[in-house]
């Protein structure tokens, strides 16, 4: 019903509003013959995104891409790159500045995500992506495809680190990233399929750019900055031993439809977040409380908005919950808040089914849980 609803309201967004994909003067009145295919190829597959989106069926897109990226599990890695669940190219107008040809016959699709509305327009992210001619037809390829040559390549068991010549790659590091991620998974008996695509940068915006961004929302400047893109199987970061997404790495694969605050508690609880441990976030929380006692901690969705020192006390309310189920029942209380779904309803129905907790009581429950927690560590 909600994708219906969702269907309905997009085909009223371009009815009343226009086209959401434009090109620009360039491209429109372009004479070559390439550069027109590459355009109506273009068109096309945004248009079968939509579609996609709606019916569920990747088929309708995976067909416009290479067989060579497609057999090591990618297809288009700048989709998904603000959200699992919604594509990128409907977060607002899709404008396509720039085609062009480069080298070995591929041709370069520059475009930008633009919001607008009466008062304001917001760039979300500029990125490219690449064409070229086959015995088939034309076929995508990600810039990730272009640039991996030029980057410096290392395999452990799990991972197929990618990261540039001037970078500090410290082996150790990787080594010690390898123990964690098998110890956890065969923890959780989780058996992967294939080695994770690991692409690292001096910053989060380089690490980006090997993947095709020139600006991206998820654009930071942190050094504890990071990303996983579960349907593409590659985490993004400036660090190689980023245990907060690979933790995310494990349990979006197993459990991709649970309840994202218990997906953002497990990977805290285990990994940390912005460069620090539960306990740091659990004192900054604290602060807040005691700064503002009427604030109310059950509504998490509002929380999830909020980033002060560091600490998004979403994630913090997330760990709050897998440490006390780990107490409560131990692993297997954690792993049965997993099999609810992704929904406001279903993240409570979880705290209340499997932790006791009624709906009512979350407030109190996480207030007095952050201040006998600090208590137990001093």
């Amino acid at each position: 019903m909600k994708r219906l609803l969702c269907f309905i309201l997009l085909l009223i967004n371009f009815s009343v509003f226009g086209q959401k994909i434009s090109f620009s003067p360039e491209i429109l009145s372009a004479k070559d013959n390439e550069i027109i295919s590459v355009r109506e190829f273009w068109k096309s597959y945004i248009q079968d995104c939509i579609k996609s989106f709606i019916t569920k069926d990747k088929s309708l897109t995976l067909k416009y891409w290479n067989e060579e990226e497609l057999k090591n599990g990618y297809s288009d890695l700048t989709i998904d790159n603000l959200s699992s669940t919604f594509p990128l190219y409907l977060y607002g107008e899709l404008v396509t500045f720039d085609i062009k040809k480069t080298e070995n016959g591929f041709l370069r699709i520059r475009s930008l995500i633009l919001q607008s509305d009466s008062t304001s327009k917001n760039v979300l992210g500029v990125f490219s992506v690449y064409s070229k001619k086959e015995t088939t037809g034309y076929k995508f390829y990600n810039h990730f495809f272009i640039a991996k040559s030029s980057l410096k390549h290392y395999s452990t068991a799990h991972f197929d680190y990618f990261y540039p010549a001037d970078y500090d790659f410290n082996i150790d590091k990787v080594k010690e990233t390898e123990n964690f991620y098998l110890n956890l998974s065969s923890q959780y008996d989780f058996q992967p399929k294939n080695r994770i695509t690991y692409v690292v940068g001096k910053t989060l915006d380089e690490a980006n750019g090997f993947i095709g961004f020139d600006y991206s929302l998820r654009s930071s400047a942190s050094k504890n900055a990071g990303y996983y893109l579960c349907s593409q199987n590659i985490l993004v970061s400036c660090q190689v031993d980023h245990h907060h997404e690979i933790v995310h790495s494990i349990f979006e694969t197993k459990f991709p439809n649970a309840p994202k605050l218990f997906h953002e508690g497990i990977a805290t609880y285990y990994g940390g977040t912005s460069g620090e441990e539960f306990d740091f976030h659990v004192n900054q929380l604290h602060a807040m409380i005691t700064s503002n006692k009427e604030i109310d901690l059950s509504n998490f969705d509002e929380w999830d908005k909020i980033i002060e020192n560091k600490t998004n006390p979403f994630y913090t309310i997330g760990t709050a919950f897998i440490d006390y189920a780990f107490k409560l029942g131990g692993k297997q209380k954690v792993l049965a808040l997993f099999k609810y779904p992704n929904t406001k309803e279903g993240t409570y129905s979880a705290i209340t089914t499997e932790l006791g907790i009624e709906r009512d009581k979350i407030d109190l429950f996480l207030k007095e849980y952050i201040k006998n927690y600090k208590k137990e560590k001093k």
